[in-house]
């Protein structure tokens, strides 16, 4: 019931975050630079950053819709 009135279907911002996960995580697991100059470490890295700011960014969507309807219905 909460967020009837606004979508709350999987957004946009939901699949860019999944995606840098899956992603990061096998850069993440690979140790070594490929061609001397990508190193997936670091790229990886920076996707779970992006990851990390793109959660607090969907939960701060989600309790700006679900607040007002919890405190209306409760």
């Amino acid at each position: 019931q909460i967020g009837k009135g606004k979508s709350m279907a999987v957004s946009f911002l939901g699949k860019l975050k999944t995606a840098s996960q899956m992603i990061a995580i096998p850069l993440l697991l690979y140790h070594d630079k490929i061609n001397e100059s990508f190193d997936p470490q670091r790229i990886g890295t920076w996707l779970i950053y992006l990851t990390a700011i793109l959660t607090l960014w969907s939960m701060g969507y989600y309790l700006k819709v679900a607040i007002p309807q919890a405190l209306k219905h409760g």
